[in-house]
């Protein structure tokens, strides 16, 4: 019996003294190093490229939490060697013999990154600004330089925000594109846009001699890009007379036309003589103008015998002429 309480105390003494043991052994912190690691942080920490346990997981979230300077640019690499994190540890004030260091000697730290292209923000600008139209009849936009692509820290949802930039070059507009990854800005690019206003014009269609009046009937109305806006009020200048020989194309500015507009000959609904004159014969009739007219306009006049329209061009005595030459005239007797 003497000798079994001895057995028994000798084992509770033993107990004790492994558990007193334990309690003066600090925890074991073990750290893996892989060899190489893309991380997507703006700051490095231990925990942000290397596997940290420890049975403690306060301590292994402090010695996690240890920071290890900028993370590597884009395209750069940064190493990272045991005795850099030891350093790094011990300068944090943990003990470091109490430090297992496994895996590699050394871990090679580069970003992780995604890419933008410049489709990709080309398309965003073009949604933005089909959602918030301009004056399209009357006014484009052009993209000036296709921008750059854009290098952003990978591992998050990436969307775009488009809007309108706070500044521009007069005559421009500008839309900022910023990057978010899970919501967080990770990078803007600003797209520069001419604004090219759509103007109206009249060029001649055919030849055009000094005298000769601006109809619908010797020009046309052509649209072009301008960086000026056009006058609200502009209009065509039919009615006016060329200054000078205009060739077939040219538009009608300013200085080659008359400052007024020809006077109206013909008021509607007044009676004309049409005529028809060739070599050696005069051919006439009246009718009636259902237009005013200009001389050099085509008008329709009502032939008063046969009440037939015909087109007719006016001239400068107040005459008009059939702009047919089959027609045929039912010459009054």
């Amino acid at each position: 019996m003497k000798h079994n309480r001895i057995i028994i105390m000798a084992t509770i003494c033993c107990a004790i003294a492994m558990a007193s043991a334990q309690e003066r052994t600090p925890t074991l912190v073990s750290i893996y190093l892989p060899r190489e690691i893309k991380i997507s942080v703006e700051q490095m920490t231990i925990g942000s490229f290397a596997v940290v346990r420890s049975q403690d997981e306060a301590l292994a979230a402090r010695v996690s939490a240890v920071p290890m300077g900028r993370a590597p640019w884009s395209d750069d690499q940064v190493f990272i060697d045991r005795q850099t994190v030891l350093s790094r540890l011990a300068s944090e004030g943990f003990t470091t013999e109490h430090i297992q260091l496994i895996g590699a000697a050394e871990v090679v730290i580069s970003r992780d990154e995604v890419t933008v292209s410049p489709v990709q923000l080309v398309d965003a600008a073009g949604r933005f600004l089909s959602d918030n139209p301009m004056d399209t009849e009357r006014l484009r936009l052009k993209l000036i330089q296709t921008p750059q692509e854009l290098v952003v820290p990978a591992g998050g949802a990436l969307t775009f925000q488009a809007d309108w930039a706070d500044t521009a070059p007069d005559g421009h507009v500008a839309v900022r594109i910023t990057i978010l990854s899970d919501g967080r800005d990770v990078g803007q690019r600003t797209l520069l846009y001419r604004m090219v206003h759509l103007v109206r014009k009249v060029v001649t269609t055919r030849q055009l001699e000094p005298g000769d009046t601006i109809s619908p009937q010797n020009t046309k109305v052509v649209v072009e890009e301008s960086n000026r806006p056009q006058a609200e009020d502009w209009s065509p200048p039919y009615g006016t007379e060329a200054r000078t020989r205009l060739a077939v194309g040219v538009e009608v500015r300013t200085g080659v036309i008359s400052d007024e507009a020809a006077p109206v000959v013909i008021k509607r609904n007044t009676v004309v003589v049409l005529k028809i004159e060739g070599v050696g014969f005069l051919l006439t009739c009246h009718g009636t103008a259902l237009q005013d007219g200009r001389a050099g306009d085509l008008i329709r006049v009502r032939n008063v015998d046969s009440k037939r329209v015909i087109t007719a061009k006016v001239l400068e005595d107040g005459s008009v002429e059939p702009v047919i030459s089959t027609v045929i005239l039912e010459v009054s007797r």
